[in-house]
């Protein structure tokens, strides 16, 4: 995109490729143009985003399909996420190397004077999508695309490692070359290396292995690691150097050994280097070029904490594996080719990439839903972590969504209730009301104007009012039930009772009549009246 590289827009089109039927990586069979697979490319130029990306899109977890051809039987040659996709491990250390070959010639800092690792966050996508951190690197077929690959056959990815840190050395000494880099820069390249070292070994890199040997030859495994012992040569500090082709060749077993060696050394334009060398942990200067003893210890002890990691759904763990389906070299460990033996170093199958392992290449354990504990290799312990780390997030989410959802089922009830309960305070509150407005109509019947017109009744008012009044207590006594009964069923034994009072009323009002009239006719009272 605009010359330069995007992430999002190579996962668009990736998406858009697969979506109608293509495929991220095809070999050609007839080997007329040689490809290296994405993943190797990304590793090399050290662009970790957008390896995350190509990782979306191409299968890692094992069993291992070779989707470059279409043969059935390919896919049992096919042991390692390394060996399908051309080793990115080991190509992004080489890549170091080539940077660092790039800064002799030009002395440009190339990015080194930054405290940004580019090379640290590419390996740690690698190492976290499961490749092995002590693979050796087997020979692969891509003519010339491969010969700097070739040329670091059987190396470890620390063993790259160590060789990129004796080029780094070189450009603190003078040699007469005007383009001399920056002190930042040589600086900047150490703690690439250092930290590139930690990493490794944080995930499980031994500094312990052999040297490299320049084939998967079982004699000369058997004879230098059959045992667990390393040659017994031990170099100081004054004797790293620079060995030639013929100094790499001579560590091979055989005559064809010999000359594949320095095919593979010679045709390379990297610094010649001598595999012997390559013992770390028995020279004291290529571990302080990695970093220091105290710094590769902590990082080692790290590793060792690590406890057993769950199962996960993505990760196809067999308890019981059949050995038709184990892949690789029954004689020897798929991942560092040391020999087995029928005391030491015994075979071990890994649960997961169904190949044979040496002990120190499996010390980590996965267990399964019934806790029971399976030895797995050392390079899917990483990915293992991130796939159980996605489960846990996903279950975690599936929690949260549920306790949400009851959450929200209780909050419903609550609200129901609360309304059930709101409407029946409403009905006792109308109730209420209802019975205020009864007992105030009882108190204007009985209390109010009719009792006042009962009193002047009594009381002696004029006859001929009497009627009138009597009019009035008779329209009060209608208007109040007529009122009750629009007030409905509730009133209706009200009505019924203020009817009863009419009459009542009627009768009494007769009577003080009659009373009157006795009293007028004997006028005794009639003044007092």
């Amino acid at each position: 995109v605009e010359g330069g590289s995007n992430a999002i827009a190579l996962g668009r089109c990736l998406s858009a490729i697969e979506a109608w039927g293509g495929q991220i990586f095809i070999e050609d069979p007839e080997q007329r143009l040689p490809l290296r697979h994405p993943i190797a490319v990304k590793a090399q130029q050290w662009k970790s985003t957008e390896l995350e990306v190509l990782f979306d899109h191409v299968d890692y977890f094992y069993p291992l399909k070779d989707e470059t051809t279409f043969d059935q039987n390919a896919d049992k040659s096919i042991i390692s996420i390394g060996q399908l996709t051309h080793y990115p491990l080991h190509t992004s250390l080489i890549a170091l190397r080539q940077k660092i070959e790039v800064v002799k010639e030009n002395g440009l800092g190339h990015g080194f004077e930054v405290d940004d690792n580019d090379l640290l966050d590419t390996l740690r996508v690698l190492i976290l999508h499961g490749f092995d951190v002590n693979e050796r690197l087997d020979r692969i077929d891509l003519r010339n695309e491969a010969a700097e690959l070739n040329a670091c056959l059987g190396f470890t990815p620390l063993q790259i490692l160590a060789v990129a840190a004796l080029d780094a050395e070189q450009l603190s000494t003078p040699n007469g070359n005007s383009h001399a880099p920056s002190s930042a820069t040589v600086d900047g390249i150490r703690r690439c290396i250092a930290e590139s070292a930690k990493l490794l070994v944080r995930y499980g890199g031994r500094i312990s292995v052999t040297a490299p040997p320049t084939s998967r030859n079982k004699k000369e495994a058997s004879s230098s690691s059959a045992a667990g012992t390393a040659p017994s040569k031990k170099l100081s500090k004054l004797s790293i150097g620079r060995g030639g082709s013929e100094q790499s060749a001579k560590s091979a077993s055989s005559a064809d050994d010999q000359e594949e060696a320095v095919e593979a050394v010679s045709s390379s334009s990297l610094p010649l280097f001598n595999r012997s060398e390559l013992c770390i942990d028995e020279n004291a200067t290529l571990v302080d070029l990695l970093g220091g003893e105290l710094l590769l210890r902590d990082a080692k002890n790290e590793w060792y904490e690590e406890v057993a990691v769950r199962e996960s759904k993505t990760m196809d763990l067999t308890p019981n594996l059949p050995k038709e389906d184990m892949r690789g070299d029954a004689n020897s460990c798929a991942i560092c080719w040391k020999m087995f033996g029928t005391v030491s170093n015994r075979r071990h199958s890994c649960r997961i990439t169904r190949r044979y392992v040496c002990d120190e290449c499996s010390t980590k354990r996965m267990y399964d839903s019934r806790a029971a504990e399976h030895r797995i290799s050392d390079g899917q312990f990483p990915l293992a972590q991130v796939e159980g780390a996605k489960m846990d997030e996903e279950e975690q989410k599936i929690h949260d969504e549920e306790r949400a959802k009851r959450q929200e089922e209780k909050k419903k009830e609550r609200t129901a209730r609360l309304a059930g309960t709101t409407a029946a305070a409403s009905g006792l509150s109308a109730a209420t009301g209802a019975n205020d407005t009864l007992d105030a109509d009882k108190q204007e019947l009985f209390g109010g104007a009719i009792m006042k017109n009962m009193k002047n009744l009594i009381m002696g008012e004029d006859e001929e009012d009497e009627e009138d009044q009597f009019q009035s207590v008779t329209a009060k006594l209608s208007a109040t039930r007529d009122a009750f009964n629009e007030r409905g069923e509730r009133l209706n034994s009200l009505a019924e009772k203020t009817a009863a009072l009419q009459d009542a009323s009627k009768d009494f009002a007769s009577m003080a009549k009659e009373l009157r009239k006795q009293q007028e006719s004997k006028g005794i009272f009639g003044g007092f009246f």
